[in-house]
């Protein structure tokens, strides 16, 4: 991990809510990993395994593979491969999450343009 994000982790730690705790021992979904929000967020949760939740919370990561990133997960992260708003398989075939994080998106204002209705259906079937 770099040290940026190290600083900017323990940054955030700092100023963390009480409730935040609600998180130890969950299990969590993170659509859109490879996504920069998506990713953001997955790095941050692993971090905070280690450093913050008294109770490991477990990350599953989902990610249709269309974004650019091709950052590297943390070990603690699984993550699954598939497109959330054509795959039945998205809610039922995993364990229902105790917390969703939803950052699946079209990113780019120029495929914004380019795909309207697929923006918009990720974000409301996704």
């Amino acid at each position: 991990m770099s040290e940026i994000l190290k600083q900017d982790f323990e940054r955030i730690a700092e100023n963390l809510p009480p409730h935040i705790g609600n998180l130890s021992g969950q299990s969590v979904l993170i659509t859109g990993v490879r996504g920069l929000i998506g990713s953001y967020l997955a790095h941050l949760l692993s971090w905070m395994n280690d450093n913050v939740l008294a109770k490991r919370c477990h990350i599953r990561a989902i990610d249709n593979g269309s974004a650019s990133g091709t950052q590297l997960l943390a070990d603690d992260i699984s993550l699954y491969q598939f497109d959330i708003c054509e795959d039945t398989r998205t809610w039922s075939y995993y364990r229902t999450p105790d917390f969703i994080f939803h950052a699946a998106s079209i990113a780019s204002p120029k495929y914004y343009k380019q795909y309207p209705m697929e923006t918009l259906r990720v974000n409301t079937d996704g």
